[in-house]
């Protein structure tokens, strides 16, 4: 599993520069979007996701962009799915992405998308169990890192160079193999949020 994930990066860190570049060797900044969104877990946790993308493809309906994505998301477990806990769990995520973008209409102003991302995940939890009826109190911490995978979908508005959307992301993992299905340390999190993104040239 490990090496899959290498390899991934690696091919991704070599082929990267020389897609979607224009032939007149322009700056590598051409055609290139920064993206910011917020996001809302679906059991109360909230984050940020930071993804870079460059244009692979450019046709009237249709778009295509490939890029790294960074997420962290914090949620808070204080007794939340069990009496007497007091901690917490977060995540940290770094993925590639391929984004496909479809403009059902004339002008590219409204769009839907489709995001695959894999990448690796690490989960960490810390926090106090304290059990007063029995005179017990443990601190625990845990940390988990995993092959993760999954699709964004969105639907949004361009603003010329600025866009906005609205998306759902959805991890595989846990779902179609067997993975940890916990609440709060569940490998399958959904992810609600919206996203703003700029055109750097």
């Amino acid at each position: 599993m490990n090496k899959a994930i290498i390899l991934s990066l690696l091919f991704f860190s070599i082929h990267l520069p020389s897609i979607g570049q224009e032939k007149n060797n322009s700056s590598f900044l051409n055609n290139t979007i920064i993206e910011v969104a917020i996001t809302y877990e679906l059991f109360g946790g909230i984050g940020t996701i930071v993804k870079g993308k460059k244009k692979i493809l450019n046709s009237k309906h249709f778009e295509g962009y490939l890029g790294l994505s960074l997420q962290f998301s914090h949620q808070s477990e204080t007794n939340k799915f069990s009496d007497g806990v007091k901690g917490y769990n977060q995540d940290l995520g770094v993925y590639v992405v391929s984004d496909w973008i479809y403009y059902p209409f004339k002008s590219k102003k409204i769009f839907i998308g489709l995001e695959p991302f894999h990448g690796i995940t690490n989960l960490r939890s810390k926090g106090t169990l304290k059990i007063q009826r029995y005179d017990i109190s443990e601190n625990y911490s845990n940390s988990y890192t995993y092959f993760n995978y999954g699709t964004t979908q969105k639907i949004g508005y361009n603003f010329g160079r600025v866009s906005t959307s609205l998306f759902a992301m959805i991890s595989s993992k846990g779902l179609l193999d067997n993975g940890r299905t916990r609440f709060g340390d569940s490998d399958s999190k959904v992810f609600f949020g919206i996203n703003f993104g700029y055109a750097l040239k």
